[in-house]
């Protein structure tokens, strides 16, 4: 299950797991043992092209401005935390989330804090 936190009132959190250099960006379908959101992207792991690859990404799934999204940690790590500008439901982020990766939201996520 995919633990996505509130922080401050304002911003989910979203675990992520980076797999730079692959053969094309794209979330990958969940798996029952995943802890991470996983996402691949094509960009490289130097200067940052593959943050920003998956920042975007990520923003196209969801259908937010990239400017919404903001890696809170793991700058130089596969494992991120980004946050994401809470502007719509909680429930039509994860309704959304749970659409590009493929699964029912309720077997996936779980909203804390």
């Amino acid at each position: 299950m995919i633990n996505l936190r509130i922080k401050d009132q304002t911003i989910l959190l979203v675990p992520v797991r980076v797999t730079p250099k692959s053969s094309m960006d794209r979330l990958m379908p969940y798996k029952a043992t995943d802890e991470w959101l996983q996402i691949k992207v094509t960009s490289p792991p130097e200067d940052g092209k593959a943050n920003q690859a998956v920042l975007e990404v990520l923003a196209k799934a969801i259908d937010v401005p990239k400017r919404s999204i903001q890696l809170l940690s793991g700058e130089h790590s596969r494992l991120k935390v980004f946050g994401l500008q809470i502007d719509q439901s909680n429930d039509e982020i994860i309704q959304k989330l749970s659409t590009a990766i493929q699964v029912e939201s309720s077997k996936v996520f779980q909203l804390t804090g």
